[in-house]
């Protein structure tokens, strides 16, 4: 199917970029204690994407992992998996420092 991730790919920047950003704004919402729908977050990245349901929770559980090893809070619900993409390791820890960058 034409626009659809290809299974078990690795993640391009693109999709990174928005798997992350969708992270971000269910971390930030949790930080803040604002309501938000997780499934909703996982559909607008399938959207985005084109990644399956359950490709996108272990991508979001990726990202816990690498905030988890390097001491910062992640999204509830996300347990840490290892296994993490390079190229989401470094978009995660860029993110990480520039949010701690806004918040000082």
């Amino acid at each position: 199917m034409e626009g659809m991730a290809e299974r078990n790919a690795p993640w391009d920047d693109d999709e990174i970029r928005a798997v992350v950003g969708v992270y971000f704004r269910m971390l930030e919402s949790e930080l803040t204690s604002e309501r938000y729908v997780k499934s909703e977050c996982n559909k607008e990245v399938q959207a985005r994407t084109g990644r399956s349901r359950g490709s996108v929770e272990f991508k979001f559980c990726n990202i816990s992992h690498v905030l988890e090893q390097g001491g910062y809070p992640f999204v509830d619900g996300y347990k840490p998996r290892r296994n993490t993409q390079g190229a989401l390791v470094d978009a995660v820890v860029r993110r990480a420092k520039a949010c701690l960058r806004r918040s000082r």
